[in-house]
Order: C-alpha cells, then structure tokens, then sequence
C-alpha cells in the first residue's frame, strides 16, 4: 500500500510558511517604517559653513537627504554592517560620489560653489530624479516633497544672482544682470581680470627665466609655451636634464578661473602653484637658496623686487608675481563668447549644433563656468574602466588622480576636469597625453564619461564647437601666437 504524507506534518509545514511569509511582510513594511523614523530622528554632525550660515535650510535639506551618498564618510544607518545590506548601500555610494561629491562646496563661500555641481543639481530638480526610487523605497525620508524642490530650486536662484554680483568686476562697464548668458552655466571669458600691473611685469621676467631651474637651462614657459596653446604638446613633459615627466601640462590659459591647481588639485591657487615645479627634481630641479643666490646677483632684479614688495627677494614673492602674470593669461573673444554676447553669426550651424549637444548629451555637466573646466574633480572612466582599456593596462601613481592627495576611496581616478577654452590648440588631451586628436577624445569622452556611443555626425558636431572655443590673447588668436 502507497501511503501518503502525515496530515499532521503538512499543517505543521503550512503553518511554518504562513508565519515565515507574515514575517516577510512584516519586515518589509516595519523596515522603511522604522529607517523613516531613524532618518527623522537620527542626530546629524552638522556642517558649519559658510554655506550653512546663508542658506541653513537648503543646506538642512541636503544634509538630511543627499549627503548619505554623495559626501564621504558621513554616519551610515544601523544596518550598513549587515550582510548583503553593505554591499548594497556601498555600491549606491560609490556610484553616486563618481558622479557628484558635494562635500568641497560646502565649505566655500555661497557664490563659489562649482558651476558644474550647480548644473548637475538643477538637472536631477527639473527631473525630479534624484533621489531614485530604488533609494526612496528603503529610505522614505529621503524623499524631495515639493517645498523641498522649491527650496533648492531657489536657492540655485540666489547663488547665480551672488555669482552675477562676485564676477561682474570682471566684466566693466557691463550690467551683468541684463545680460542673456547670465543664467547660462557657461560665461564668456572677460577681458581682463584685476591685477597689479608691477607685479605683472616682474612674474612675466621671471616666467620666462632659466634661472629658476637646476641647470639654468627650463623655465615656466618650457612646459607651459603661450604659442603652443599654454602646454607643450607633449604626453608628457621634459624636465631638467632631458627627463621626462609622468604627466600631461594643462594649458596655464584661464588657469586663473580654476578652483585648484594641478590635475590633482594639490596646489590652492596659483601662487602655491608656481612654487612646485621650481624645487621638483623631474621638472626645474632647482633649490630656493640657489635660485635666490643668482637672482640676488641681478642689481636690476634687487631694484625691481625692492620696488614691487619692497623688500628683498624671497620665494613667496617670485611664487606671488608669477602667478600675476599668470592671472593675465586669459584668452577672450572666441566666436562662442561672441555668440553667448549676442552675436548669431559668430558661429556657424555646425558649431551651434554641436552646442546644443554638448548640452544635451551631458558634456556641460562637467564643463561649465567660463573656464569650461577647472571647478570639479572627476572620475576619468566613469562608465568603463579607462585604464583597463589604455595600452598595456597598467595603472601609474598619477594615475590615482585626486586619491594621491586627499587619501579618500572616492577620489581614486578623480582628476580637475580640465578647461575646453582653447581646446583645439592644447594637444595631446587626457592627463596622460595619450589622445592626439580632438575627434578621439571625444569619442572616448562619450564612451567613458557618458556611456554614449556617439554617431559622426554628432562627433563632428561637437568638434566644430569645441574649435569655436579658441580665444585671443593679448588681440591675437592663440592658435596663431608665435
């Protein structure tokens, strides 16, 4: 006889998946319940900033729902450590700080935050996609309600307005707050920007100056020539003695609107700047004591020093008028800055085609301000693994980017995006000076940086824009400067 199963273990095996199957709904629906209640109540570090102390509610805001994922290190929830739930959420961050880390903007002052964090934030408002719902399902409070979106929407609004009031020294006799391309997240290049005119003239002697290097043989403009776009059209750059550098020169054009210097960041500004190459044993290879020893000997260069900073010559003073000079640097009157003016026949139909892509595909996300560049760090192989797919696969020091300097996970790979003014004169491209042509990095720029495979059409459309950003220094185009 066949028997069959014991009535009593089949209730006792119905009951078990009915308590397991209540367990499950429960847990789904009290988990969210109670993270809404833990993100509601949870006590946050708050960030005292200057961005905090003009706009505490949208910076409220952001804390409360945008910094768990794209500022590093800040408090995780309870459950972070949990298996399968620390994957998860660490694979959320990851992503979300390749494509925007909020944390530096915070700490500057409110009309100085990134143009192109800027741009980045109003898009995901106008979409409303951030954040995703994947996100929302397990962190309710995170939510945007409609007040939020307005809050932000306006405080967007009132950054541009204190961006306007900052830059419009840049720009005399012009009402910037009347001009059509206030509101764009490119501006044109202004005409001059504030300098010393003294100082101006004693940086421009010693950028061109041997003496500042080892064997008195590489100046400033050695790497970075003004008739070859503002680099040397190198990979990468000769030194002292022949060697050879591991990395790219960025054009030092428009180096004055970026954030920070160097491709890695690691110089504040432009004094700082023109202070590590001079004692860098792979590129001027010289030490201060020796430089200052061959300029003390100059009785005219004493003269101008005493003139100028009235006093003797000292690091911090040559570092001081180099960067002088080098805030003069600045190309303007391109056809694109002519056509931001106003001028419709400044570029042609290709050019502005190839505008309006630019804005469409995602390129101005990274590329904004009037730099086009220089105000963000990102990662190079956002969407595919740059390095993996470089000739021979191996990875450099200089490769880490922005981690050499900060240390944090994140900022692996991370690099300054670099300006786009100028940009068919400033050959080879990438911080390892591995592309050549303009058509190839853009190419390589949609497929890692976009996940896009762009068409010809659009390849070429692009290019005729990107080549009407080429400038004028000192009245004459930099592609033509001798």
């Amino acid at each position: 006889m066949i028997q069959g199963a014991d009535p009593r273990e089949q209730m006792v095996k119905k009951e078990w998946l009915t308590w397991a199957g209540a367990a499950v709904v429960a847990v789904g629906v009290m988990f969210p319940l109670y993270n809404y209640w833990l993100d509601t109540n949870r006590t946050r570090t708050p960030i005292i900033s200057p961005m905090q102390r003009a706009y505490p509610e949208a910076v409220a805001i952001m804390q409360a729902k945008c910094f768990a994922c794209h500022v590093p290190d800040v408090e995780k929830p309870w459950y972070y450590p949990l298996p399968g739930a620390h994957q998860v959420m660490q694979a959320d961050i990851d992503e979300a700080l390749g494509k925007l880390n909020m944390e530096e903007a915070f700490g500057r002052e409110p009309a100085s935050v990134p143009d192109s964090m800027l741009v980045k934030i109003e898009k995901v408002l106008k979409k409303g996609s951030m954040p995703p719902l994947k996100y929302v399902a397990l962190h309710w409070s995170t939510r945007l309600s409609d007040h939020d979106t307005a809050v932000l929407t306006q405080w967007l609004s009132d950054l541009k307005a204190r961006k306007a009031e900052t830059m419009a020294v840049w720009y005399p006799g012009v009402d910037v707050n009347h001009m059509t391309w206030r509101n764009q997240p490119v501006w044109p290049v202004p005409t001059r920007v504030p300098t010393d005119p003294k100082k101006v003239a004693l940086g421009q002697r010693l950028y061109f100056d041997t003496r500042l290097s080892g064997d008195m043989t590489v100046s400033c403009a050695s790497c970075h020539g003004l008739n070859k776009g503002g680099g040397d059209r190198l990979a990468t750059s000769t030194g002292i003695g022949g060697q050879k550098g591991p990395i790219n020169a960025p054009t030092v054009f428009n180096a004055v609107f970026n954030h920070k210097q160097f491709w890695d960041g690691r110089a504040a500004d432009l004094v700082e700047q023109a202070g590590g190459p001079v004692t860098n044993p792979l590129e001027m290879g010289a030490t201060w004591p020796q430089v200052l020893t061959r300029l003390k000997a100059d009785s005219q260069m004493v003269a101008e020093f005493k003139a100028v900073y009235n006093g003797a010559i000292e690091p911090a003073h040559i570092q001081d008028a180099i960067a002088e000079f080098e805030k003069t640097l600045v190309t303007p009157d391109a056809p694109f800055d002519r056509f931001l003016k106003g001028d419709a026949s400044a570029m042609n139909d290709k050019a502005k085609a190839g505008w309006a892509l630019f804005k469409s595909v995602g390129c101005i996300n990274c590329h904004g301000g009037v730099a086009m560049g220089g105000n963000t760090f990102e990662r190079m192989g956002l969407y595919h693994d740059y390095f993996a797919d470089r000739a021979g696969g191996k990875v450099t020091d200089v490769d880490m980017g922005r981690y050499n300097v900060t240390k944090v996970e994140s900022d692996r790979h991370k690099f300054k995006v670099p300006t786009l003014r100028n940009v068919a004169t400033s050959y080879p491209y990438f911080h390892d000076g591995q592309v050549t042509t303009l058509d190839e990095a853009v190419r390589k720029m949609g497929h890692y940086q976009l996940d896009r495979e762009l068409t010809d059409k659009e390849v070429a459309e692009l290019v005729a824009f990107l080549q009407s950003l080429t400038g004028h220094y000192m009245g004459t185009p930099v592609d033509q400067l001798k």
